[in-house]
């Protein structure tokens, strides 16, 4: 599931991920996300990403219907994604598929390398 990471940053909303990537923790991610993307003009993103317990198709399909839908307004108030993670399959697939969201930038980050990400989403 999401949960919010006080960052101490106003232009950075900050997440940490565990577990499975279900429907049900995409409806929960989505509440958590939303009021933070209408509250904002401009933000950057910084996310951990501790575990992945599994990965359901319907959600994923959830999740891709919504990016696309809402397209516009992410990439006019997203600059930078910044994702902490040691899983080098989820590092390859987010570059991969954020080379098709333009406007904005995705960089992965091992977690030994935390403090350069979030010195990286901030500037």
């Amino acid at each position: 599931m999401l949960s919010k990471i006080d960052f101490q940053n106003d232009h950075v909303t900050a997440y940490k991920w565990d577990g499975k990537f279900d429907e049900k923790a995409f409806y929960q991610s989505l509440s958590e996300f939303l009021p933070e993307m209408k509250r904002r003009d401009k933000f950057n993103i910084y996310m951990e990403l501790h575990s992945i317990d599994g990965v359901e198709p319907k959600a994923v399909w959830q999740d891709l219907k919504f990016g696309l839908e809402n397209m516009k307004e992410i990439t006019e108030k997203v600059d930078k994604v910044a994702l902490v993670t040691d899983k080098n399959w989820v590092q390859k697939l987010a570059e991969i598929s954020y080379t098709f969201v333009p406007g904005i930038e995705l960089k992965s980050f091992a977690f030994e390398k935390s403090p350069e990400a979030k010195k990286w989403v901030v500037d």
